[in-house]
């Protein structure tokens, strides 16, 4: 049996790299008394995989992980003794049993699963931002009205410049109206948890864009193209990036937690 689990990523531990959140997960779930499935072979290890990769540095509301168990007694107690064991920095939001896929079929997995992520961008207080909420809105769609939108690719390799104008899905500056305008109404927004680091000065863009392992856009690579474009300083410090959703396409664009 197959579970997806969906948890937040918040506070100091926005600092951990994904490495350190799997080997987190794979200790925590024995903690947690889950009867887990182990590969087989001389170096057995759990059967446990995990979505896009989080940025250090960047807190989420919506990270997901699969992982194979040999039983269970309900999604309500997994959920309730996973959480009993976590630190603070990592919740779980929900867990799902994925439906059973037919014989001699390929499960895809939530990684490939991924084509689109929602995020939101924070000017942190204390950092020279020389624009108002209302300029910031006003600068932005100037910039977005460009014929392109160029930013730099960077890869473990090389480096190239492309054009991401076409990879941007959606953008707003108020939280209903973005998801209004995507026609999509994420769970964490009816209860209010979003798990986002918050600032008095209530700057703030939101972002859907391109992700995935075929075409992944950062939102730290559209602010610096932004700022390129209007001529001002770019401190990466300045931003606090929050994912809020990621996407799949496989039966039109839907949350991950609604794909079974």
């Amino acid at each position: 049996m197959i579970f997806r689990v969906k948890f937040a990523k918040f506070g100091v531990l926005k600092f951990i790299g994904h490495l350190d959140v799997m080997r987190y997960f794979q200790k925590a779930v024995l903690r947690a008394g889950w009867d887990v499935v182990y590969s087989k072979g001389f170096h057995p290890h759990q059967i446990m995989s995990f979505a896009q990769p989080l940025s250090v540095g960047v807190t989420s509301s919506s990270e997901y992980m699969e992982i194979e168990l040999n039983s269970y007694e309900s999604l309500e107690k997994l959920k309730e003794s996973i959480n009993a064991v976590m630190t603070d920095g990592i919740w779980v939001n929900e867990i799902t049993l994925l439906d059973e896929i037919l014989p001699h079929t390929k499960r895809i997995t939530s990684m490939a699963l991924v084509q689109a992520a929602d995020y939101m961008i924070s000017i942190k207080d204390g950092f020279d931002f020389p624009f108002t909420q209302e300029e910031f809105e006003a600068h932005f769609e100037e910039f977005y009205k460009q014929n392109e939108i160029l930013i730099q690719k960077k890869t473990k390799k090389s480096s190239k410049e492309i054009d991401c104008k076409p990879f941007i899905l959606g953008y707003s500056f108020d939280l209903y109206d973005f998801y209004d305008k995507i026609a999509i109404e994420p769970e964490y927004i009816k209860d209010g948890t979003i798990f986002a680091d918050y600032y008095e000065n209530d700057r703030r863009l939101y972002l859907q864009l391109t992700s995935g392992s075929e075409t992944n856009i950062k939102p730290d690579s559209i602010i610096e193209s932004f700022c390129a474009f209007h001529g001002i300083n770019y401190d990466k410090f300045a931003y606090q990036i929050h994912r809020m959703e990621l996407y799949s396409n496989q039966k039109g664009l839907q949350p991950l937690w609604a794909i079974r």
